[in-house]
Protein backbone atom coordinates (compact mmCIF):
# COMPACT_ATOMS: atom_id res chain seq x y z
CA UNK A 1 0.00 0.00 0.00
CA UNK A 2 1.05 3.35 -1.14
CA UNK A 3 2.55 5.64 1.57
CA UNK A 4 3.46 9.23 2.87
CA UNK A 5 6.08 9.57 4.65
CA UNK A 6 7.10 13.01 6.46
CA UNK A 7 10.45 13.65 7.69
CA UNK A 8 11.59 16.67 9.54
CA UNK A 9 15.34 18.13 8.55
CA UNK A 10 17.30 19.04 11.32
CA UNK A 11 17.96 16.21 13.87
CA UNK A 12 15.74 13.90 11.15
CA UNK A 13 17.11 13.78 8.19
CA UNK A 14 20.49 15.55 8.41
CA UNK A 15 23.24 15.79 11.09
CA UNK A 16 23.11 19.21 13.63
CA UNK A 17 26.50 19.63 11.72
CA UNK A 18 23.82 20.28 9.07
CA UNK A 19 25.49 16.70 7.63
CA UNK A 20 23.06 14.51 5.09
CA UNK A 21 24.49 10.88 5.93
CA UNK A 22 24.75 8.28 3.19
CA UNK A 23 21.95 5.99 4.68
CA UNK A 24 19.49 8.52 4.88
CA UNK A 25 20.12 8.89 1.12
CA UNK A 26 20.29 5.16 0.65
CA UNK A 27 16.90 4.92 2.46
CA UNK A 28 14.93 7.57 0.36
CA UNK A 29 16.40 6.32 -3.19
CA UNK A 30 14.31 2.62 -1.73
CA UNK A 31 11.48 4.51 -0.76
CA UNK A 32 10.94 6.08 -3.85
CA UNK A 33 11.40 2.99 -5.84
CA UNK A 34 8.84 1.18 -3.94
CA UNK A 35 6.46 3.26 -4.45
CA UNK A 36 5.93 5.48 -1.52
CA UNK A 37 5.71 9.27 -1.27
CA UNK A 38 8.42 10.94 0.43
CA UNK A 39 7.87 14.68 2.52
CA UNK A 40 10.03 16.85 3.71
CA UNK A 41 8.00 18.34 7.07
CA UNK A 42 10.35 21.34 8.41
CA UNK A 43 10.87 25.04 9.90
CA UNK A 44 13.19 25.69 7.43
CA UNK A 45 11.92 28.54 5.06
CA UNK A 46 12.02 27.14 1.22
CA UNK A 47 15.58 27.95 0.49
CA UNK A 48 17.08 26.88 3.17
CA UNK A 49 15.77 23.10 2.69
CA UNK A 50 16.35 23.31 -1.26
CA UNK A 51 19.79 21.79 -0.82
CA UNK A 52 18.42 18.82 0.93
CA UNK A 53 15.51 17.97 -1.23
CA UNK A 54 17.55 18.23 -4.36
CA UNK A 55 19.44 16.16 -3.12
CA UNK A 56 16.97 13.61 -2.27
CA UNK A 57 15.07 14.40 -5.20
CA UNK A 58 11.88 14.98 -2.74
CA UNK A 59 9.37 17.53 -4.78
CA UNK A 60 6.72 17.71 -2.15
CA UNK A 61 7.61 19.76 1.53
CA UNK A 62 5.60 21.61 3.96
CA UNK A 63 7.76 24.37 5.15
CA UNK A 64 7.58 26.83 7.76
CA UNK A 65 5.86 24.32 10.07
CA UNK A 66 3.04 24.25 7.82
CA UNK A 67 2.34 27.89 6.65
CA UNK A 68 3.78 27.24 2.91
CA UNK A 69 3.09 23.82 1.33
CA UNK A 70 4.77 22.31 -1.92
CA UNK A 71 3.28 19.47 -3.61
CA UNK A 72 5.41 17.70 -6.64
CA UNK A 73 6.62 21.86 -7.75
CA UNK A 74 3.36 23.69 -7.24
CA UNK A 75 2.74 25.77 -4.26
CA UNK A 76 -0.55 24.60 -2.90
CA UNK A 77 -0.95 26.69 0.36
CA UNK A 78 0.35 29.73 1.94
CA UNK A 79 -0.35 31.39 5.25
CA UNK A 80 0.39 34.90 5.89
CA UNK A 81 0.14 36.25 9.35
CA UNK A 82 -1.77 39.69 10.37
CA UNK A 83 0.90 42.94 10.04
CA UNK A 84 -1.15 44.14 12.73
CA UNK A 85 0.48 41.03 15.51
CA UNK A 86 3.64 41.27 13.58
CA UNK A 87 4.09 44.78 14.83
CA UNK A 88 2.86 44.26 18.19
CA UNK A 89 5.39 40.92 18.48
CA UNK A 90 8.38 43.04 17.37
CA UNK A 91 7.12 45.97 19.61
CA UNK A 92 6.64 43.46 22.73
CA UNK A 93 10.07 41.64 21.80
CA UNK A 94 12.36 44.51 22.27
CA UNK A 95 10.20 45.60 25.28
CA UNK A 96 11.57 41.78 26.26
CA UNK A 97 15.41 42.47 25.60
CA UNK A 98 14.64 39.83 23.00
CA UNK A 99 15.06 39.77 18.97
CA UNK A 100 12.58 39.55 16.17
CA UNK A 101 13.04 38.82 12.40
CA UNK A 102 10.71 37.47 9.75
CA UNK A 103 10.21 35.10 7.05
CA UNK A 104 8.58 34.82 4.26
CA UNK A 105 8.53 32.12 1.25
CA UNK A 106 12.06 33.78 -0.39
CA UNK A 107 13.62 35.89 1.83
CA UNK A 108 14.40 36.97 5.37
CA UNK A 109 13.07 40.11 6.28
CA UNK A 110 15.82 41.25 8.81
CA UNK A 111 19.60 43.22 9.09
CA UNK A 112 22.11 42.31 6.51
CA UNK A 113 23.36 39.10 8.87
CA UNK A 114 19.95 37.61 8.82
CA UNK A 115 19.73 38.32 5.08
CA UNK A 116 22.81 35.97 5.22
CA UNK A 117 21.02 32.99 7.10
CA UNK A 118 19.88 32.35 3.66
CA UNK A 119 22.86 31.07 2.13
CA UNK A 120 23.13 27.20 2.84
CA UNK A 121 27.07 27.71 3.64
CA UNK A 122 26.52 30.15 6.17
CA UNK A 123 23.68 27.80 7.28
CA UNK A 124 26.49 24.83 7.83
CA UNK A 125 28.71 27.08 9.65
CA UNK A 126 26.02 28.54 11.80
CA UNK A 127 24.89 24.80 12.43
CA UNK A 128 28.33 23.64 13.21
CA UNK A 129 29.72 26.22 15.22
CA UNK A 130 26.80 27.29 16.96
CA UNK A 131 25.78 24.37 17.98
CA UNK A 132 28.89 23.80 20.34
CA UNK A 133 28.39 27.28 21.90
CA UNK A 134 26.70 27.70 25.32
CA UNK A 135 22.74 29.08 24.02
CA UNK A 136 23.02 31.92 26.52
CA UNK A 137 26.04 33.23 24.93
CA UNK A 138 24.49 32.46 21.39
CA UNK A 139 21.23 34.68 22.69
CA UNK A 140 23.11 37.22 23.36
CA UNK A 141 25.41 37.14 20.23
CA UNK A 142 22.15 37.06 18.09
CA UNK A 143 21.05 40.28 20.25
CA UNK A 144 24.08 41.90 19.41
CA UNK A 145 23.30 41.33 15.85
CA UNK A 146 20.08 42.07 15.22
CA UNK A 147 19.10 45.51 14.36
CA UNK A 148 16.55 47.77 16.18
CA UNK A 149 13.21 47.21 15.57
CA UNK A 150 11.62 46.52 12.10
CA UNK A 151 9.62 49.32 11.09
CA UNK A 152 6.29 48.57 9.46
CA UNK A 153 7.36 49.40 6.07
CA UNK A 154 10.05 47.09 5.83
CA UNK A 155 7.23 44.08 6.07
CA UNK A 156 3.98 45.93 6.24
CA UNK A 157 3.45 44.64 2.20
CA UNK A 158 4.92 41.07 2.46
CA UNK A 159 3.45 37.44 2.77
CA UNK A 160 5.35 37.05 5.96
CA UNK A 161 4.69 33.66 6.91
CA UNK A 162 7.02 33.01 10.31
CA UNK A 163 8.78 35.21 12.87
CA UNK A 164 12.13 33.83 14.66
CA UNK A 165 11.63 35.73 18.46
CA UNK A 166 15.30 35.05 19.32
CA UNK A 167 14.85 34.22 23.31
CA UNK A 168 15.28 31.48 25.72
CA UNK A 169 12.72 28.34 25.88
CA UNK A 170 11.26 29.47 28.96
CA UNK A 171 10.30 32.60 27.59
CA UNK A 172 7.97 30.70 24.89
CA UNK A 173 4.72 30.68 27.57
CA UNK A 174 4.93 34.15 27.81
CA UNK A 175 4.97 34.66 23.93
CA UNK A 176 2.30 32.99 23.84
CA UNK A 177 0.02 33.89 26.41
CA UNK A 178 0.37 37.54 25.06
CA UNK A 179 -0.15 36.59 21.46
CA UNK A 180 -3.11 34.05 21.45
CA UNK A 181 -4.12 34.47 17.87
CA UNK A 182 -0.26 32.84 17.13
CA UNK A 183 1.07 29.48 18.10
CA UNK A 184 4.62 29.48 19.42
CA UNK A 185 6.90 26.23 19.00
CA UNK A 186 11.05 25.81 18.32
CA UNK A 187 13.65 23.53 16.91
CA UNK A 188 16.21 24.66 18.34
CA UNK A 189 17.25 26.52 21.90
CA UNK A 190 18.16 29.52 20.20
CA UNK A 191 14.96 30.75 18.28
CA UNK A 192 11.03 30.34 19.28
CA UNK A 193 8.62 30.26 15.91
CA UNK A 194 5.88 31.69 16.28
CA UNK A 195 3.15 31.14 13.01
CA UNK A 196 -0.76 31.43 12.76
CA UNK A 197 -2.67 29.11 15.87
CA UNK A 198 -4.21 26.20 14.24
CA UNK A 199 -1.17 25.79 11.80
CA UNK A 200 1.82 23.30 12.54
CA UNK A 201 3.25 20.52 10.23
CA UNK A 202 0.43 18.37 11.12
CA UNK A 203 -2.23 20.97 9.55
CA UNK A 204 0.56 20.73 6.43
CA UNK A 205 -0.28 16.92 6.48
CA UNK A 206 -3.35 17.37 5.46
CA UNK A 207 -3.10 19.63 2.55
CA UNK A 208 -0.67 16.95 1.46
CA UNK A 209 -3.08 13.71 1.76
CA UNK A 210 -5.58 15.89 0.33
CA UNK A 211 -3.48 16.52 -3.00
CA UNK A 212 -2.21 12.82 -3.30
CA UNK A 213 -5.80 11.57 -2.45
CA UNK A 214 -4.09 8.91 0.04
CA UNK A 215 -6.04 9.11 3.62
CA UNK A 216 -4.02 9.89 6.25
CA UNK A 217 -4.05 6.38 7.68
CA UNK A 218 -1.34 5.77 5.26
CA UNK A 219 0.89 8.38 6.55
CA UNK A 220 3.83 7.90 9.16
CA UNK A 221 6.30 11.46 10.00
CA UNK A 222 9.72 10.78 11.62
CA UNK A 223 11.05 14.13 13.67
CA UNK A 224 13.16 14.87 16.94
CA UNK A 225 12.46 18.20 18.22
CA UNK A 226 9.28 20.40 19.04
CA UNK A 227 8.02 21.86 16.45
CA UNK A 228 7.62 18.00 15.47
CA UNK A 229 4.99 16.77 18.25
CA UNK A 230 1.72 17.65 16.50
CA UNK A 231 3.06 16.17 13.35
CA UNK A 232 4.03 12.41 14.81
CA UNK A 233 0.51 12.61 17.22
CA UNK A 234 -1.09 12.87 13.92
CA UNK A 235 0.70 10.68 11.60
CA UNK A 236 -1.00 7.10 12.20
CA UNK A 237 2.39 6.16 12.86
CA UNK A 238 4.90 8.35 14.72
CA UNK A 239 8.39 7.29 14.41
CA UNK A 240 10.63 9.77 17.18
CA UNK A 241 14.58 9.69 16.45
CA UNK A 242 17.09 8.26 19.13
CA UNK A 243 18.54 12.05 19.99
CA UNK A 244 15.20 13.09 19.57
CA UNK A 245 13.31 15.55 22.81
CA UNK A 246 12.03 13.04 25.35
CA UNK A 247 8.37 14.91 24.75
CA UNK A 248 8.63 12.93 21.53
CA UNK A 249 9.19 9.88 22.71
CA UNK A 250 6.58 9.86 25.14
CA UNK A 251 3.84 10.10 22.24
CA UNK A 252 6.01 8.05 19.28
CA UNK A 253 4.92 4.64 18.14
CA UNK A 254 8.35 3.88 17.61
CA UNK A 255 12.10 5.44 18.64
CA UNK A 256 14.52 4.70 15.91
CA UNK A 257 18.19 5.23 16.64
CA UNK A 258 20.06 8.34 16.56
CA UNK A 259 20.14 10.50 13.07
CA UNK A 260 24.08 9.48 13.07
CA UNK A 261 23.68 5.92 13.34
CA UNK A 262 21.20 5.53 10.73
CA UNK A 263 18.23 6.85 12.49
CA UNK A 264 16.33 6.78 8.62
CA UNK A 265 16.86 3.99 7.22
CA UNK A 266 16.67 1.65 10.33
CA UNK A 267 13.15 3.21 11.05
CA UNK A 268 11.49 2.49 7.37
CA UNK A 269 13.17 -0.60 7.40
CA UNK A 270 11.71 -1.78 10.68
CA UNK A 271 8.14 -0.36 9.08
CA UNK A 272 8.84 -2.79 6.24
CA UNK A 273 8.82 0.33 3.47
CA UNK A 274 12.46 -0.79 2.42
Amino acid sequence: MRKLIFFDVDGTLMTGKNYLPRSTKQAIQKLQKNGHIPVISTGRPPAMLAPVAEELKIESYISLNGQHIVAEGNTIYSNALPTESLEQLIKTSYEQGDRTFLLTADQVIGNTFMSEMMDPDFLTYVYTHLSKVPTEVTLELFKHMTEKPLKRERYGTEEVLMAFVNTAEENDAFYQQNFPELHFTRATPFVSEAIMKGSHKAAGMKHVSDYFGLPLENSIAFGDSLNDLEMLEFAETGVAMGNGREELKEVADYITADVEEAGIYKGLKQLELI
